[in-house]
């Protein structure tokens, strides 16, 4: 009987030693699915960061486009403006000089008039 215990014994701590090793591997194989999902969520949450930032850039590039047309709009509508100002300044000058003209050949008519005028 002591052979027949110590044989049982023996089958026992050899059954506790494999649940032990069990055990060890199940925990080892949670830890490591444990470790593996984080790894996911934590390429998820990178994978989602990087996403929104595209989105914002993409939002950007589109604000400054609008921008850009405006600025353009404006020039456009400076450039009228600064050529419409030109043609006026350049008929003004023109009428001014016509003016101008028209004045010192009366002036000179009217000089030789009272020359003509005084000679006689």
């Amino acid at each position: 009987t002591k052979r027949y215990n110590d044989e049982f014994d023996s089958i026992q701590r050899e059954r506790q030693a494999e649940k032990k090793l069990w055990r060890a591997k199940m925990n080892a194989a949670k830890d490591a699915s444990r470790a593996k999902d984080n790894h996911i969520a934590k390429l998820m949450r990178s994978v989602d960061t990087a996403k929104s930032e595209h989105q914002r850039s993409i939002e950007d590039m589109d604000q400054l486009h609008l921008e850009v047309l405006a600025l353009e709009e404006s020039l456009k509508t400076s450039k009228a403006i600064s050529s419409r100002i030109q043609i006026e300044h350049d008929t003004k000058q023109r009428v001014w000089r016509d003016t101008v003209s028209s004045l010192e050949h009366t002036i000179t008519s009217n000089k030789e008039e009272a020359e003509e005028v005084v000679i006689e």
